[in-house]
């Protein structure tokens, strides 16, 4: 049941004493509604190829010479010809794989076998998946014995020698960098042994292994930015060498991602031999080592994806049988091929050509941009924001559906650079755009696109944690009242900030407090991933995925107060969007549909799926991550892994007749209010006047009849007071004494068309201005112009500096700003928008 908003110590929303559950009833239940097609924003902008991965067929296998490429971004597996001439390419995002279709979650990197079969790390699907020389399915397999798995690099060695228990072939080396083991198998899928930190080699994050003929593995150890060698002893793993520090000279690395084992025609004074090849990715080279760990040569360098020879996010490095290396520049969008040559006693590398040619980077058109758009936001011009993950950037639409631009890039040295970034809000007072950069564990806060310098970067200030301010894995974040709320996933908690401290960069912003742990009970969540603020109440919801539950709080103060209502069935929430009438989810385990609850009963008022979409694209609906309601009132759906924008209305379902009785009621009085405004206002503003009493109905009875009607017992009737928001004034140069003779709550009533001052000390209403609809005063006006009016306000905030306080007066598409004196009460300053 739902509860109005009261105005009393600094709550801004009662708490029900027990937190009501509204399970998941029929659609035949009242609260019904219609949702209705209007439009769609954005659409597909992928990239040609982000490529994590590659892997060169061997000599013997057909299409020698030709490269295997994991697409990550993509979610699929390629093979192209040294040309760049693209032979066959598999898979979408999903988790099936069998002969009739194969799917990957981020494909991470790719291994092939003297066959040419084709060995795929499927990430996000913890598991292995062995596609055929020509790209069909035939096995996979979890890519850890026990445990969850998450394998990020793949390598089919052959090695040649027979070691004690473990004789001469070819083997898979997997490398989990979450759980720290390289697991080593058949090319069966059989498991034959794990490699773990010993010694002097501490396995921290790897990222790649392989193994040279004679069976030592080499691995790229990311974190720790060297490279270890472990030999086999007959029964178990050992440490037989490590090589690198962090740096940039020759030898040294910024988190080595891949590692290749090859055949240099040069390396022994102009004769072939045996070679240790580095994707040194953070310094964006090649470095070629013997397997001694003397260095030998590099290639490449930092650039852009428009300088060929050049790496802007180096990620792989692979070796065909000429001795040519390949880079995969997962950022730059291309592989590139580098050939060999020796002079002098010298080996250098000569840049030869790219794939594909030309590049085809992310779209950046309106109808071409995303790849997996997720979190939607609004600012006050009623822009759109969206996440656009896997091009790692925020898109801002107008709202005529007109693409503005593009913030972001991957990387991870200034504010602006993300990985694998979901969340984003703007800040209603500042414009700014937050920013949940989901695997850097980050928040980070850029200029908007409308000002002076356009997605500049303001502040990041979060590091990988569980303490007060600390974020693991932050999938969504939104601002109301003052206050960032973030869902924490791998936390099983909500944080929040205080958004006015947050004007600089690391250190300088607070974070007010968390709320939540693991579990099921109340106040506990298991991976919530989505919050949003119902701007007629202020309450928070949270998308309890794991939990398979929405959970409605209360707030006040950047701080939970309570919990108010849990919406249950639902099937892994992942988006949540409410407006003080409908809850709209979407549900992971749901990817076909977006369901539209009503928010007083939790009954379903309608339920999306996309088929009445118009104008080309899917008429269904592919995974949907996130929803929120626009400053119309329509509902917006990111259709993720569609990469668009679904925009509906919503409107209430008109009620099928049913018999009711004829009402009888006796009238009673309500009492009168027992105080009233203190303050005698000037012309600009004007006290409140006490209600006037009015009849309350009693309750119906008698047998159902067929309806007849006999009169008109109740007209029109409304609440004393609608509020959607609330800000307060606190310091003493703005009036608020130790005494609090001049404390403050400024409420925005947009039921009455009002800004109200609420005293702090006695809870009346001592000030309001406005308490009629429309457009006054127009633009231009003087200060002090009146009369002043608002239509459907949604927001107010306070200015500690000047005193002032603002109101975004949403219908009029403008926000207006008053002064406030606690003995003159407001007047109208100006206005913009």
């Amino acid at each position: 049941m739902r509860r109005r908003l009261w105005l009393g110590g600094l709550c801004a929303a009662s708490v029900l004493a027990a937190p009501a559950v509204l399970a998941f009833p029929s659609a035949e239940e009242a609260g019904a509604a219609t949702a209705t097609y209007q439009q769609t924003l954005g659409g597909p902008g992928p990239a040609d190829i982000y490529p994590g991965g590659l892997e060169v067929l061997p000599n013997g296998a057909p299409n020698a010479g030709d490269i295997i490429v994991a697409d990550t971004g993509n979610n699929q597996v390629a093979e192209y010809t040294p040309g760049g001439t693209q032979v066959w390419r598999v898979g979408s995002e999903g988790s099936s794989a069998s002969k009739s279709v194969v799917q990957f979650e981020q494909p991470r990197d790719v291994g092939v076998d003297a066959s040419g079969n084709v060995f795929v790390a499927d990430n996000g699907n913890g598991r292995v998946v062995e596609l055929s020389s020509s790209g069909q399915y035939l096995n996979k397999w979890k890519s850890l014995p026990s445990g969850a798995a998450a394998p990020i690099g793949i390598t089919v060695s052959d090695t040649t020698a027979s070691l004690p228990n473990l004789p001469a072939g070819q083997r898979v080396y997997v490398s989990d960098g979450n759980q720290n083991e390289i697991t080593v198998w058949s090319t069966s899928g059989t498991f034959i042994s794990a490699i773990t930190s010993t010694g002097a080699c501490q396995l921290d994050r790897m990222r790649d292994a392989a193994a040279d003929a004679a069976g030592n593995v080499f691995v790229a150890n990311y974190e720790a930015n060297d490279i270890l060698e472990f030999s086999w002893s007959g029964t178990a793993w050992t440490c037989a060498n490590s090589w690198g520090t962090k740096g940039s000279g020759d030898g040294q690395f910024m988190n080595p991602y891949g590692v290749a084992v090859g055949t240099d025609p040069f390396i022994d004074g102009g004769s072939p031999g045996e070679a240790i090849y580095i994707a040194d990715s953070n310094n964006d080279r090649i470095q070629e080592f013997t397997p001694s760990g003397a260095y030998v040569a590099q290639v490449g360098g930092p650039g852009t994806d428009s300088k060929p020879g050049t790496f802007t996010q180096l990620r792989r490095v692979a070796v065909d049988a000429d001795g040519d290396i390949w880079g995969a520049d997962l950022w730059g969008y291309r592989l590139e091929e580098f050939a060999p040559s020796y002079t002098g006693g010298v080996e250098q590398y000569t840049y030869v050509d790219t794939i594909p040619n030309p590049i085809v980077a992310p779209g950046d058109s309106s109808t071409s941009v995303f790849n997996q758009v997720r979190e939607i936001s609004f600012d006050s011009a009623g822009d759109l924001v969206a996440m656009d993950t896997v091009n790692q950037r925020v898109a801002v639409f107008n709202p005529t559906g007109s693409l503005l631009g593009v913030c972001g890039q991957r990387g991870f040295t200034s504010t602006g650079d993300f990985n694998w970034p979901r969340g984003v809000a703007v800040d209603p007072v500042t414009g700014d755009y937050w920013i949940a950069d989901t695997k850097q564990s980050d928040l980070q806060i850029l200029d908007p696109i409308s000002s002076s310098t356009p997605c500049a970067g303001v502040a990041e200030f979060v590091n990988q944690g569980s303490a007060l301010g600390d974020l693991d894995y932050p999938y969504s974040i939104t601002i109301a009242g003052g206050y960032a709320w973030v869902a924490d996933t791998n936390n099983n908690r909500i944080e929040s900030w205080n958004t006015a401290t947050c004007t600089a960069d690391a250190g300088t912003c607070n974070a007010t407090s968390t709320y939540g742990s693991a579990g099921s009970g109340t106040g506990q969540f298991s991976s919530p991933t989505a919050v949003a603020i119902d701007p007629t109440t202020g309450n928070l919801f949270v998308a309890d995925s794991g939990n398979d539950r929405v959970v409605e709080l209360s707030v006040s103060a950047g701080t939970v107060t309570g919990v108010v209502n849990t919406f249950t069935g639902l099937s892994n929430p992942y988006g949540v969007a409410a407006n003080g009438t409908y809850l709209a989810v979407a549900e992971d385990a749901n990817p076909g549909a977006v369901v539209v609850l009503s928010e007083s009963t939790g009954s379903v008022a309608d339920t999306i799926t996309g088929a009445d979409v118009t104008g080309g694209g899917p008429t269904t609906l592919f995974d949907p991550q996130d929803v929120a309601f626009g400053p119309s009132g329509n509902l917006y759906i990111a259709d993720t892994y569609n990469s668009r924008i679904l925009v509906y209305s919503l409107a209430a379902a008109s009620p099928t007749p049913t018999p009711t009785a004829t009402p009888t009621a006796t009238p009673t009085t309500t009492p009168t209010p027992t105080s009233t405004p203190t303050a005698t206002p000037t012309p600009t503003s004007t006290p409140t006047p006490t209600p006037t009493p009015t009849p309350t109905p009693t309750p119906i009875t008698g047998p159902l009849s067929a309806p007849v009607y006999s009169s008109t017992l109740v007209g029109p009737g409304q609440a004393d007071m609608y509020p959607v928001d609330v800000t307060s004034n606190s310091t003493a140069s703005q009036g608020c004494t130790t005494s609090a003779s001049g404390c403050y709550y400024f409420a925005l009533d947009a039921g009455n068309y009002r800004l109200l001052a609420v005293n702090r000390v006695s809870h009346t209403i001592d000030w309001q201005i406005g308490g009629m609809q429309g457009g006054d005063p127009p633009a231009g006006s003087a200060p002090g112009s009146l009369p002043v009016q608002f239509s459907d306000a949604r927001a107010v905030a306070y200015d500690p500096v000047t005193g002032d306080v603002y109101v975004a007066d949403t219908a009029n598409n403008r926000v207006l700003v008053f002064s406030f004196s606690p003995t003159s009460g407001f007047s109208y300053l100006t206005q913009f928008g």
